[in-house]
């Protein structure tokens, strides 16, 4: 991504060691080793990277039907009456857990027929036929499955242009949740903005509408490194008070049915969980910019992650007793995740600054370089970052896939993160503690089950996100398995390698001083999860064509060939 002057200068007044070396890198080179990718160590935010890779191999990928043009078949010619019942449905048995208010596919065409006709509402019919195809709800040749999807993305189209109509709010927040992927993530957030403006009366519809929309526009900020904390600072968001009296609500409003109850209750949960990542993030943020000593920063930046913490640790009780066991307890679960993930990483960000590269981040762990109160935060948040990985991975493959509806361009999203950081994590194992990480034979089999989830779920508006994160997490168990190779199995030459050579004799299960001292500071260790014994217990992995890879797949290293590298320099 690249960065403005302005974000130049905010990184540079926010880190605690600031001066950076820029990377001079060609514009058609890529890493082609483990040294080379961690030269740019991803940081990015889910909706930029995922938006990244998209734009970087959309050239190999199918026309989107957004970029076709108007089908010559008229839309009620492709869905008869008869498939338009079943679409309906399975529409609302399933659409319902997300956007309990949505107008039925039956209903929307009778309203079309006796002349109430719109943007809005020809969107919501065509949309949710869509959904229902792409989990395959009524028959329908694939040809005209196809022009029943560029139908929906041409009456997108016509409602970004004119967002007018009967059950507008319903349709702008049907396209925001299940919108496939675009390059330009700003119209994710003009449909929430856009859905938040539209209802604004007072009845148990719209505030719940309301919520729902407060909840995607915090997902919409998911795009912006830099511009993440001021953003969410100024996310505007309900109160803890309005959420309770909407929860109680709830049972008084005899008309609604289970599915609609449950995803009432979903969307006050989701925006729960939302207001807990906000006043995370702001306040280390407003840690990070208080200009106060550098152990008084870590000591508020530790106190905000220890009360998100115990935040989420409540949020998920109060799940478990409202949602039992349903996708949709599964998914806000697996989303929770996926911020605790985040949260872990901007907590280190904001600690190092532009220096969180794998080598400071070494030198620190290992007490070469840093404060004391700065090795010793690191000990402790290090690990957790870990093992928020390893938690979002675990929620990934927790997820049902039979016949469920799912968000899937964030769900692929949120998961290609998690996959992210698993291989930074490796990497930084492999070339600085030659050594696989803790729990390697975990880490194995979660990224295994996460691919054999990712691929068993189907479409909710994010083909083009799916075949990206399925095709990258196969690159990158491959690449673990490379990188093992070449750095952990060949001799160690201290000639080559002098960085490792007075280091702290340190493996995955034996903590830093510093992180020892930690635990013992604040009453917890860095790593709590039992290890394994690591002996030689190693996954091997098959080749791309025996695992029905894409065949222009080849390598991580091909697969992010297009990446122009140069946006990450650093200008002297």
């Amino acid at each position: 991504m690249p960065r403005t002057s302005s974000a130049r200068s905010h990184a540079a007044r926010t880190c605690i060691a600031c001066k950076r070396v820029p990377v001079k890198v060609d514009l058609h080179t890529h890493p082609k080793s483990v040294d080379d990718y961690q030269q740019f160590f991803p940081r990015y935010l889910p909706f930029t990277l995922m938006n990244d890779f998209y734009l970087h191999t959309a050239a190999k990928l199918p026309k989107h039907p957004c970029l076709m043009d108007m089908p010559e078949v008229e839309f009620d010619s492709l869905v008869s009456d008869e498939h338009a019942e079943l679409a309906s449905q399975w529409a609302e048995d399933h659409v319902r857990w997300w956007l309990p208010f949505t107008p039925s596919i039956t209903e929307v065409r009778k309203l079309r027929r006796a002349g109430a006709t719109s943007n809005s509402l020809l969107f919501i019919e065509s949309a949710q036929c869509d959904l229902a195809l792409q989990h395959a709800a009524f028959p329908v040749s694939q040809g005209n499955a196809d022009k029943v999807a560029t139908w929906t993305a041409w009456y997108c189209r016509k409602l970004l242009a004119d967002p007018t109509g009967e059950y507008l709010t319903d349709a702008l927040l049907l396209a925001a949740w299940f919108l496939p992927l675009l390059p330009d993530n700003s119209v994710f957030r003009d449909l929430a903005t856009h859905a938040l403006h539209s209802c604004q009366d007072d009845t148990f519809q719209s505030r719940i509408s309301r919520v729902c929309a407060s909840a995607l526009l915090g997902g919409a900020l998911l795009n912006d490194d830099e511009a993440f904390y001021d953003q969410s600072a100024a996310l505007q968001l309900p109160s803890v008070a309005e959420l309770d009296a909407l929860e109680t609500e709830i049972g008084t409003v005899t008309t609604l049915t289970n599915p609609q109850k449950a995803g009432c209750h979903g969307i006050i949960l989701r925006c729960r969980s939302w207001i807990v990542m906000k006043k995370c993030v702001v306040d280390m943020g407003d840690a990070r910019r208080s200009g106060e000593p550098e152990p008084k920063q870590l000591s508020r930046m530790d106190v905000a992650r220890v009360d998100f913490t115990n935040a989420n640790r409540a949020l998920c009780a109060r799940r478990g007793a409202i949602l039992s066991t349903s996708p949709l307890a599964a998914w806000l679960d697996f989303e929770n995740c996926a911020l605790d993930l985040l949260i872990s990483g901007m907590l280190l960000r904001f600690t190092l600054g532009d220096d969180f590269t794998p080598q400071s981040f070494y030198n620190v762990s290992t007490g070469r370089t840093g404060s004391e109160a700065l090795q010793t935060f690191v000990g402790v948040h290090g690990p957790i970052n870990a093992e928020s990985t390893e938690c979002l991975l675990a929620a990934v493959s927790n997820l049902p896939t039979k016949d469920v509806l799912y968000p899937t361009t964030l769900t692929f999203a949120y998961a290609m993160r998690g996959v992210i950081m698993a291989l930074e994590i490796h990497a930084t194992s492999f070339k600085l503690w030659r050594l696989p990480p803790p729990r390697e034979p975990v880490w194995n089999l979660l990224l295994r089950t996460v691919d054999d989830t990712l691929r068993r779920l189907k479409g909710g508006g994010g083909q083009v996100a799916a075949r990206i994160a399925i095709a990258f997490i196969g690159a990158a168990r491959e690449t673990i398995r490379r990188w093992r190779t070449e750095l952990v199995r060949r001799p160690f030459n201290p000639n080559t390698t002098p960085n490792y050579t007075h280091r702290q004799p340190l493996t995955p299960d034996t903590p830093t001083t510093a992180a020892t001292k930690a635990a013992a500071t604040n009453g917890f260790g860095p790593s709590p999860l039992e290890h394994p014994s690591l002996g030689n217990v190693f996954e091997h992995v098959a080749g791309f064509e025996s695992q029905g890879f894409d065949p222009m797949v080849a390598s991580f290293a091909e697969w992010i060939a297009g990446i122009n590298w140069n946006q990450f320099v650093m200008p002297e």
